[in-house]
């Protein structure tokens, strides 16, 4: 990406809303989907106390929610010249709130040889983003890793940055045990500001642990499709499922309301302890015995960039 290109860009205030409003919010609604939650109000410092996966990350409520490019840039047919560098989508979103910096990104990662998933977080001991990108073996169809320097993400993409040297008490913590319904976790806590604060533009951006229980996921085939993919059922049968063993932390955007700009409605990539895969979360296996912990930021802005013409999209992906 170059700004040269003159990329279109469109940003709206998130609306207003409080800690305590969205913690109220869901104690009431998470209660239909696990048997034991516990919801505070927790600093970026208490993310190191509890994650065992990830490195030192910082995350801060009031920063972008940044939702890149869109389906249709990857089916039917693959762009290859849709091609992101985060530096450059860290460096737009300082011209829209200065003191930001990039927390985490989700996204593919995308060549006419290679397909893959990709999680990238900041370290935030060393300041340097640390980007992992996973596909499926063709040949014994087990993950492949690798760290890459380049920190290109391709097609589609959700960031949130968060403002800088900022450790307030002002994330969510959320942690649940035993699901008791059919929901997926994000799904569930979306669904439930959703509900509670209806058509209002609420997008939010963190990390959460999956323990006690596999995980199902998906991890693109590396090979490209053979042909375009002309529809949803196509492109779900093109992915390949694995279901995977915890811990695993994953990095997650979602949006409680689409005011007409065809997000992704909630993306989350994810990566063992030892890096060894990254996948794109679908929702656990074991209801009885899985553990749920998430720090969540909330984001005080919405930014929407290279969004692809509205009668391209075929489909979003969704979850249940």
């Amino acid at each position: 990406m170059s700004f040269e290109q003159k990329l279109p860009v469109v940003v709206l205030d998130c609306f207003k809303v409080s800690l305590q409003s969205l913690k109220n919010a869901l104690e009431e609604k998470l209660r239909e989907h696990f048997k034991e939650l516990d919801i505070s109000i927790a600093t970026s410092h208490d993310i190191q106390e509890s994650n065992n996966v990830l490195p030192p990350v910082s995350l801060s409520s009031g920063g972008l929610a940044i939702d890149i490019g869109g389906m249709p840039y990857f089916i039917p047919t693959f762009n290859p010249h849709k091609q992101y560098l985060f530096s450059e989508i860290e460096e737009l979103g300082k011209s829209i709130s200065s003191d930001t910096e990039i927390s985490l990104g989700i996204g593919g990662c995308c060549s006419s040889k290679r397909y893959a998933e990709l999680l990238t977080y900041k370290n935030a001991q060393t300041g340097k983003l640390e980007t992992y990108i996973s596909s499926t073996a063709d040949e014994n169809k087990q993950p492949i890793c690798s760290l890459v320097e380049n920190n290109v993400f391709s097609c589609v993409g959700n960031i949130y940055a968060s403002p800088s040297n900022c450790n307030e008490k002002n994330l969510l913590r959320i942690r649940v045990k035993r699901r008791i319904s059919n929901t997926s976790f994000i799904t569930a806590i979306r669904r439930a500001i959703s509900q509670s604060f209806p058509n209002q533009i609420i997008s939010l951006g963190g990390f959460f642990t999956v323990t006690n229980s596999r995980i199902h996921c998906h991890i693109a085939s590396e090979t490209p499709p053979a042909k375009p993919i002309l529809d949803k059922q196509e492109f779900l049968n093109w992915l390949l499922y694995h279901n995977l063993d915890s811990p695993m932390t994953f990095g997650t955007v979602f949006h409680c309301h689409d005011p007409g700009l065809f997000l992704f409605s909630e993306h989350s990539h994810g990566t063992d302890r030892n890096r060894t895969k990254v996948a794109h979360y679908w929702h656990d296996l074991d209801e009885e015995l899985v553990e749920y912990e998430a720090f969540l930021a909330v984001a005080s802005k919405l930014v929407r960039i290279d969004m692809p013409p509205a009668e391209q999209f075929q489909f979003q992906m969704t979850h249940h």
